[in-house]
């Protein structure tokens, strides 16, 4: 809604309505708040037709979003969490799986988003919190090389749109070995 001759101007994103008080020495204009809308919510499709995707690679995938209820950045945090399994090749490790948790805050929708956009943990318990640290730092690096379009899948639509997320769970899969030592 558009409160014409108002100076509040009322614009309906994501289910919450944000407010701008329409001052001449700000240089608030309504052409500027059309276009960040539309980029904010064309960006929120894009994460919400990866996670689905995501979510049909891997099964195992368990995804979780905010209730609207507990926070006003709704659905944001979204959580991915997801158990990678060691390889069969792996057998003399006594490591058998990785369980990641993988933290999306609403500043990913920001292009280029920020380095703490998303955090990666893995939350093993059975593991020396030192590696699990490691990990998470290597995890979170990927995430960051693939968020900047630069990653193995930059011409993807995931990594094109600045989310790099497939890249961290590809990464746990195809670099197991090299994660764990």
């Amino acid at each position: 809604r558009y409160a014409l001759g108002s100076r509040w101007l009322y614009i309906l994103d994501c289910s919450k309505i944000v407010d701008c008080t329409l001052k001449p020495q700000n240089g608030c204009s309504l052409d500027f708040y059309h276009v960040r809308m539309a980029r904010d919510e064309t960006r929120l499709r894009q994460l919400q037709d990866l996670l689905v995707s995501l979510k049909a690679e891997s099964p195992q995938l368990k995804l979780s979003k905010t209730p609207a209820a507990e926070s006003a950045d709704a659905p944001f945090p979204i959580t991915l969490t997801i158990s990678v399994p060691a390889p069969t090749s792996v057998s003399r490790y006594d490591v058998y799986h990785l369980d990641i948790k993988v933290t999306v805050s609403n500043r990913v929708l920001t292009d280029p988003p920020p380095s703490d956009a998303v955090t990666v943990a893995v939350v093993n318990e059975d593991l020396p919190k030192q590696l699990c640290s490691a990990i998470s730092k290597r995890l979170h690096s990927t995430w960051l090389t693939a968020a900047a379009g630069v990653g193995p899948s930059s011409s993807s639509s995931s990594s094109s749109s600045g989310f790099g997320l497939r890249d961290v769970v590809q990464k746990a899969h195809v670099d197991f070995l090299q994660l764990v030592t």
